[in-house]
């Protein structure tokens, strides 16, 4: 028996960034991509064997690739039940807790 979540119809969003992309994808219960989007990131190498990434581009393209997938999708936008996110792990963003940034 499907749960609420796992309803027909229901779609899953996958977010992937990766060194030099953020990807959007969203699957069906079946697992069939139905939208996908890719957005890609600058990497600056300031030394030899040192890669660095603006954190706010970072951020920014994985809203873009959301929104462009959302797009796609239409009024099918509302399926979405669940999200998840894959990333590079080397990477470290940090901020200040008061202002946000």
């Amino acid at each position: 028996m499907l749960s609420e979540r796992q309803a027909p119809g229901s779609l899953y969003l996958a977010l992937d960034q990766g060194g030099h992309a953020s990807r959007a994808l969203v699957f069906d219960a079946q697992g069939v991509a139905q939208a996908r989007s890719l957005r890609e990131v600058q990497a600056h190498h300031p030394q030899a064997d040192w890669v660095e990434q603006d954190p706010e581009e970072l951020v920014t393209s994985l809203v873009e690739a959301i929104r462009a997938v959302l797009h796609e999708l239409g009024a099918r936008a509302a399926q979405v039940v669940s999200a998840g996110l894959a990333t590079q792990r080397s990477s470290i963003v940090c901020w200040d807790r008061v202002s946000g940034q």
